[in-house]
């Protein structure tokens, strides 16, 4: 792994093991498919995490795939925002199959991912029965801190040291 992955790495293994943080953001940060592995894996293990915003960035289908593996096992999210992500068909399938299986999730957004219309509708009718409401609500009336992350490329490192540093720092120190 390169130096950007690594420090990626780092923010995941922190997030397995942390039981404080609840929302994750990050937009617009430039995560690529190996990035999405990565956090895929905190994701699957992660036992507070509800909110998880991951919108405009550079996922593919791949990565899309894996996160989906990760909802399957995940417990707590009840936001997972993957709008502009370039997820496809194959990543939009394997989210229908994670969707049926995780009926907790009660805000997914897929907005702009080159889907076709039959798996947007199969998530359209998965997310509008009671168990799985998957409305427009966002999380309102929950209090987000965030910060809005410069464009980042893991995979062209391309991130700032600093920021993954300090977000890594910042969440071994509240475990």
């Amino acid at each position: 792994l390169g130096n950007e992955h690594q420090k990626l790495a780092q923010l995941a293994m922190s997030l397995v093991g942390n039981t404080h943080i609840q929302v994750l953001y990050l937009n617009n940060c430039g995560i690529t498919s190996k990035g999405a592995h990565l956090l895929a894996y905190a994701l699957g293990k992660n036992k507070s995490l509800e909110h998880v915003w991951l919108n405009n960035n550079k996922i593919g289908s791949s990565g899309s795939e894996a996160i989906a593996s990760a909802l399957m096992e995940n417990q707590t999210l009840l936001t997972v925002a993957l709008s502009n992500n370039s997820i496809g068909n194959h990543g939009g399938k394997a989210l229908v199959r994670a969707m049926r299986l995780n009926n907790l999730i009660t805000d997914l957004f897929v907005e702009g991912n080159r889907m076709s219309h039959n798996i947007e509708d199969e998530l359209n009718r998965i997310c509008s029965n009671e168990v799985n409401d998957c409305g427009n609500d966002g999380i309102l009336g929950y209090p987000i801190n965030h910060y809005d992350c410069i464009p980042v490329d893991f995979d062209a490192g391309t991130v700032g040291e600093s920021v993954v540093s300090m977000t890594c720092a910042t969440l071994e120190s509240i475990q």
